[in-house]
C-alpha cells in the first residue's frame, strides 16, 4: 500500500475449522468488514458497488485492519442460524492491544434452510449485529469529556426474489454523542444476465442516506 519507505502488510491471518466446519477460528491482522455487516449483494468494491456506503454502513466505527481474532459457530442441527464474534485492537497502534478493543457480534438467519426452500430462487440472509469501540472519544457537545466510548447496532439483509432478481437492505445506528453520523440506511436491487444468456453479468442499483 502507500506507506512511503515502510513495508506494510494489509492482511496476514490464519484460519482453522473444527467439528466438520461447525466452528471456525481466525487470528492475525484481519479486516473486520469481512466478518460483520456482510451482505451477498453489497460488500465488495471490486465486483459490486464502488460507493463505500453500499459496502458497509458508515454508522459503524470499524478500526483499520489490525491485530485481532474471530470465532464463527454454525451448528449442523440448526443450519438456519449462525453466529460470529470478533475482537480487534481498536486504535491500530499495536501497543497495549487489550486496552482499547473493538468488539463485534453478528447473528444470521437463513429462512431457506429452515423451510427447505429452493436456494436458487429464495436464498437470503438476515443479519443483526452489535459493536463496541473502546478507544477514547471526545463528546461532541462537551469537549471536556474525552474518555467517551462508542457503540452501535444494525441490520444487513439480502434476499433473492427469483433466480434472476435480488434485493438488499441495511440499517445502522451509533452513539450520536461521539459520532457525526448517527443513522444510516440503504437499499438496492440487482439482476443477473440470465435473460440475455450471460449469467455472470450483474446490473444493480442502490440508494442510501447517512444522517
Amino acid at each position: 500500500d502507500r506507506s512511503g519507505s515502510v513495508v506494510s502488510v494489509t492482511e496476514a491471518w490464519y484460519n482453522h475449522e473444527f467439528f466438520e466446519d461447525q466452528v471456525a477460528v481466525t487470528g492475525g491482522k484481519i479486516d473486520p468488514t469481512v466478518y460483520m455487516d456482510t451482505n451477498d449483494f453489497a460488500n465488495d468494491e471490486t465486483t459490486q458497488f464502488l460507493g463505500a456506503m453500499f459496502r458497509n454502513s458508515p454508522a459503524i466505527e470499524f478500526p483499520d485492519n489490525n491485530f485481532g481474532g474471530r470465532i464463527y459457530l454454525a451448528s449442523k442441527e440448526f443450519s438456519a442460524f449462525d453466529v460470529a464474534a470478533m475482537y480487534l485492537e481498536g486504535d491500530g497502534n499495536w501497543e497495549q492491544m487489550f486496552n482499547s478493543p473493538f468488539i463485534g457480534v453478528q447473528t444470521a438467519f437463513m429462512p431457506q434452510k429452515m423451510f427447505d426452500l429452493d436456494e436458487s430462487m429464495w436464498k437470503g440472509t438476515y443479519r443483526t449485529y452489535f459493536w463496541y469501540n473502546g478507544t477514547d472519544h471526545t463528546k461532541i457537545r462537551d469537549a471536556s469529556q474525552t474518555k467517551q466510548k462508542n457503540y452501535g447496532f444494525g441490520l444487513s439483509c439480502d434476499q433473492n426474489i427469483t433466480d434472476v432478481f435480488g434485493i438488499f437492505q441495511r440499517f445502522g445506528w451509533q452513539d450520536p454523542d461521539v459520532s457525526t453520523v448517527e443513522y444510516h440506511w440503504s437499499t438496492g436491487a440487482q439482476m443477473i444476465g440470465k435473460y440475455w444468456g450471460r449469467e455472470e453479468d450483474v446490473i444493480a442499483v442502490a440508494i442510501g442516506q447517512a444522517i
